[in-house]
């Protein structure tokens, strides 16, 4: 069971419960084939990984957010330079959760919180700028990209006593537009709060407990679903649902065996601190997982979903118009990581079961012949 690592307070979602859509024809099997491996640097590996880019020609732009560093190959593989170091000068970044790199035309976007900033650089690693950013830091921190000329970097107001979280938009010409996030679900809940003596506060995901995936997308208005459901709005910057995308899915079960060892984590701790208040007592007992594990754009504006079923996680991808283009199985990723697609390539960072390593493996998306 995985802590919370950063919890936001945003506002509420409409028109996104649990209806099914009408099933739209069967699509078309898409697949992915292995083009290459990238394994981090002999001496040290990988620090710790937070994103993967591409450019145009296919050059791979790995951001190891823990060496504060994006190390760039070619699209064979081979290593071409390093782009950064620690520290808080022109080109360097910051040591902390939370970093992010995209593409804002042919300049590369970098952002930065340790050092409040979204940094903008050449693909060979010449500083040109920055504009300033809020410190948010945590693991579900990074920066999102909308189309292959915009990103969107998090932001916070003050909203009553609460704060609303936000995605703002940077193009070439700096900020621009806001995007409010809609609220994590209230019920049924989604953590766990144990204050313990002393004023500490733990907190525990409730294991496949349903929530909220959100994404910029293209044309400016915000992308987002219930993971319960299939049916992904796309909401207006004014909160207008301007059209919804869905399917028609089976849900998978979560079994005794997954349930039980999900809330591990959380029984070994009340059988420590058994005078511990939590809230809730116990975590509610999920039947099914979510369906939607993530969405993402990619540079032609496609959308992507990935979805979970019986036989295993499978990506759809629907054209800018809604229409359901193919499906095909998901390649396994870390789940804090999302996968990301240029051209015909799908970039992932996996983790070995074993040592707990990542690497980067490079997909060719094979569509059937038309």
């Amino acid at each position: 069971m995985r802590h919370i690592a950063l919890a936001i307070a945003v506002a509420a979602l409409a028109g996104c419960g649990k209806e099914r859509p009408a099933a739209p024809a069967a699509s078309p099997a898409w697949r992915l084939e292995p083009v290459m491996t990238l394994a981090g640097p002999p001496d040290t590996g990988w620090t710790r990984l937070k994103d993967v880019v591409a450019d145009a020609a296919g050059n791979v732009y790995v951001l190891d957010e823990g060496a504060a560093q994006i190390r760039v190959f070619d699209s064979a593989g081979a290593p071409l330079r390093i782009i950064g170091r620690k520290g808080a000068g022109p080109g360097e970044f910051g040591e902390a959760y939370g970093m992010g790199i995209g593409w804002l035309g042919d300049t590369l976007a970098v952002l930065d919180p340790a050092n409040a900033r979204l940094g903008r650089l050449t693909p060979e690693g010449t500083w040109i700028g920055s504009w300033p950013v809020k410190r948010i830091t945590g693991s579900a921190v990074r920066l999102h990209q909308a189309t292959i000329s915009a990103v969107y970097a998090p932001d916070w107001r003050p909203l009553g006593d609460k704060a609303q979280s936000l995605l703002v938009r940077y193009a070439a010409a700096g900020p621009g537009d806001t995007l409010v996030l809609p609220e994590r679900l209230p019920d049924p809940p989604g953590a766990i709060v144990c204050p313990s003596p002393g004023g500490a506060i733990r907190f525990f995901a409730v294991p496949f407990a349903p929530g909220i995936v959100s994404e910029p997308a293209p044309g400016g208005e915000l992308a987002t679903a219930r993971t319960d459901g299939y049916r992904v709005a796309f909401v207006s910057p004014r909160g207008d649902t301007i059209r919804t995308v869905g399917r028609s899915v089976e849900p998978v079960s979560v079994s005794d065996s997954e349930w039980t060892a999900g809330v591990r984590e959380y029984e070994e701790f009340r059988s420590k601190n058994p005078g511990a208040n939590c809230d809730p007592s116990s975590p509610p007992r999920v039947r099914v997982k979510p369906i939607i594990r993530a969405l993402f754009f990619d540079d032609a504006g496609r959308l992507w979903v990935e979805r979970r079923s019986a036989g295993g996680d499978l990506l759809d991808v629907f054209d800018p118009a809604g229409k359901l283009l193919g499906t095909m199985p998901a390649p396994a990723h870390d789940e804090d990581i999302p996968l990301y697609v240029r051209g015909n390539r799908l970039y992932a960072v996996q983790v070995d079961a074993e040592t707990g390593a990542q690497g980067i493996r490079v997909y060719r998306v094979i569509r059937p012949a038309v």
